[in-house]
């Protein structure tokens, strides 16, 4: 699974898998599953282990092209992978 961070076309921070080249947005995927996604990775990321399962499933549904890609993917603007990180060290 590859996870990405981009902005829709109302300008909202989305969590997104890259799925052959597409975008999918994890949280509207998620809900036409019947799952309870957050719509950002910082809150993905503090939903841990159980967050990661539902994000499995929505990736197989991807993948069996039982979820398709946003349409107007070409609009979106990809952000860093974590925005807004609760930390930063310098290395």
């Amino acid at each position: 699974m590859k996870f990405v961070s981009f902005l829709n076309t109302d300008r909202q921070e989305r969590l997104g898998l890259w799925v052959h080249g597409k975008t999918i947005d994890v949280q509207l995927a998620a809900r036409r599953l019947s799952l309870d996604l957050p719509p950002t990775m910082r809150s993905f990321l503090e939903g841990e282990s159980a967050a990661m399962a539902k994000a499995q499933q929505v990736h197989e549904a991807a993948l069996a092209g039982k979820i398709q890609p946003l349409a107007h993917e070409k609009f979106l603007s990809p952000l860093a992978p974590v925005p807004t990180p609760t930390s930063c060290r310098d290395a």
